[in-house]
């Protein structure tokens, strides 16, 4: 290895866990460092002599974290990125006696459908591997033909959205039994992970981790803000798609951040918190679904803000972060949901806002526990808003559901009641009040 550092205990179980499973999948809660134990469990195998080629997949702006981790903490040899490398050259690199290779789901999916580079794998990684939820999906066809001795997924949240998530991660790790997965039967899925399958949540291994103090903040709609709510539900067709109902859902979710005229309930609670008196500066990372939502803010707020979405380069968005993290006053980042839902370390935060609310619980808590790992100094305060008769409110209620079914599966606690929880045109009916 690289670096002299301490494992720690839960760690050192992780490593031995990766080393005598050949095929696993580390749940991990995030900030407990599942790369530094993938690292070392690489690097231990490498001094075994049981590792020659591996390949790791991980979301396209993580490559660099990867390299970095691999050369702190992992074997000594050499490590190579496949970004900004052409198709043609990717194909060469394949082929190529390189250790380790880092790539991404992107390339993943267009070097190995139709045909597979034919070299294989002493060890295959994918990170956030609930990317690969999606059993039809080209990108988890391609995982499966990926030829690996070894294979190890790393998910902070494998189930999102329903069972079948975790029978595609299943068949990603050919565990699958002869008869098959009963995607509706979580006894089947957990007896298909049995032994393969590791979690450890931040509460029970880092006991001294400053506490996260949650707070929901229920708002109501007035004046214009309600008027255009109410009339966008009064216009609609009700005969329409599955994509309809959804497109209004997104239009009545983004009247509940403001109205066309600027109007927005949240942006007056927002400002009540970050009036609140402190001795120290309040460092906030302020998380939405919707871009358009986080320029709009940017230009509403007096306080410094420093943009982060999905639609800014590698470049701009490190720039970005390494400023909100030197910035010496109060300052706010200003991040979408998915841009900053993976990768990302800032324990430097002090608060963190959900200004609006995602379908799937597990992906805010995510972008939440960006804020809440080891290394912060402090408790988090996290403020979450949610605008009540409305579908925030409804579609609140029916997430419940997924996050029921992560603990009773996931977690292990039995939750009365749990169940497959994929959303159907009666939860959107539901959602917009119109359905039983």
């Amino acid at each position: 290895m690289t670096a002299t550092f301490v494992l720690r205990r839960y760690q050192e179980q992780g490593v031995a866990f990766l080393g005598a499973t050949p095929r696993a999948l580390l749940a991990d809660e995030m900030g407990l460092g599942k790369t530094v134990q993938v690292a070392v469990a690489l690097g231990d195998l490498r001094a075994r002599g049981l590792l020659r080629r591996a390949l790791i997949v991980c979301p396209a702006s993580l490559q660099l974290n990867w390299e970095r981790e691999l050369r702190r903490f992992g074997p000594s040899c050499a490590v190579r990125l496949t970004q900004d490398l052409s198709e043609e050259d990717r194909k060469w690199l394949y082929k190529l006696p390189v250790p380790i290779m880092v790539t991404s789901y992107e390339s993943l999916r267009v070097d190995f459908l139709p045909s597979a580079p034919q070299s294989g794998f002493d060890v295959v990684v994918f990170d956030e591997a609930q990317r690969l939820k999606n059993r039809d999906s080209f990108t988890t066809w391609a995982a499966r033909r990926v030829d690996g001795k070894r294979t190890w997924l790393l998910s902070a949240t494998p189930l999102e959205n329903g069972l079948a998530d975790l029978g595609s991660l299943a068949d990603v790790l050919r565990i699958v039994p002869p008869g098959g997965l009963d995607p509706e039967d979580a006894e089947s899925i957990q007896e298909a992970f049995q032994g393969r399958f590791l979690r450890r949540r931040k509460s029970d291994v880092l006991p001294e981790l400053p506490p996260m103090i949650e707070q929901e903040i229920p708002l109501r709609l007035s004046g214009s803000q309600r008027v255009e709510y109410d009339g966008l539900l009064q216009e609609h067709d009700w005969n329409g798609s599955f994509g309809d109902l959804l497109a209004l859902i997104t239009s009545l979710k983004l009247v509940c951040n403001r109205s066309t005229d600027g109007a927005s309930v949240k942006l007056d609670a927002l400002r009540v918190i970050l009036e609140d008196p402190s001795p120290e500066p309040a460092k906030v990372i302020l998380i939405s679904q919707y871009t358009e939502t986080l320029k709009w803010l940017a230009e509403e707020l007096q306080e410094k803000t420093f943009l982060y979405t999905g639609d800014m380069n590698a470049t701009k968005r490190d720039k970005a972060l390494q400023s909100f993290r030197e910035y010496t006053t109060s300052s706010m980042l200003l991040l979408s949901l998915k841009a900053g839902g993976v990768g990302l370390n800032i324990p430097e935060a002090s608060h963190v806002v959900l200004y609006d609310r995602w379908w799937t619980p597990a992906a805010e808590q995510q972008a939440v526990a960006r804020a809440h790992r080891f290394g912060r100094e402090g408790s988090l305060l996290v403020y979450t808003f949610r605008i009540v008769d409305s579908v925030e409110d409804r579609i609140v209620e029916i997430a419940q559901r997924k996050a029921d079914l992560f603990e009773h599966v996931v977690e292990g606690r039995l939750v009365e009641g749990a169940e497959h929880s994929g959303w159907t045109r009666a939860d959107l009916l539901r959602v917009l009040e119109r359905g039983s």
